[in-house]
């Protein structure tokens, strides 16, 4: 098992409702843990997380009140959430590979935040990660398409000149 396979199975455990082997329950850190399951209005959020060669991309999705987004600190709160998400998957992937997998921030939290009504918003946050021990990836990104196919034109081009 890879890094990777390990971190999408720590993630792919951590739906809503989720318990562990003892029957216990996940404590991620996100809003849907805290108050009364049954008593308290629940907190709709939760994450996704999508893997390009040694980067690992966390998006975690809230739906909160919009004076939350005024009051200051929102910001924060939003990076507080995606560090307890990346330790809970890297303590979780270390876990299961049975070594150390260790989560390294690339740069900053890009916080999107949408007005649902008056009262509500729909907050999107991305943060990405550098994946530690990531042996034989391909660390290079991709050549896109439309470079190779200006090479392509460039050759070509070339070779109708030299005749």
């Amino acid at each position: 098992m890879t890094p990777v396979q390990a971190l999408a199975q720590a993630a792919a455990y951590c739906y809503d409702g989720a318990v562990d082997a003892n029957g216990e329950t996940h404590d991620i850190g996100l809003r849907r843990e805290k108050g009364h399951v049954i008593n308290d209005s629940r907190q709709i959020d939760g994450f996704k997380v999508r893997f390009a060669g040694p980067i690992m991309t966390i998006t975690y999705q809230a739906d909160i009140k919009l004076r939350e987004v005024y009051a200051g600190g929102f910001e924060e709160e939003m990076e507080r959430v995606m560090a307890d998400i990346a330790k809970y998957l890297s303590t979780s992937a270390s876990r299961m590979l049975g070594k150390r997998v260790s989560l390294k921030e690339e740069g900053e939290i890009d916080v999107l935040v949408q007005s649902t009504s008056n009262v509500r918003v729909w907050a999107t946050a991305l943060k990405k990660y550098k994946i530690s021990g990531m042996k034989g990836a391909d660390l290079d990104p991709p050549v896109p398409a439309q470079d190779r196919l200006m090479e392509t034109y460039r050759s070509f081009a070339k070779a109708r000149t030299e005749r």
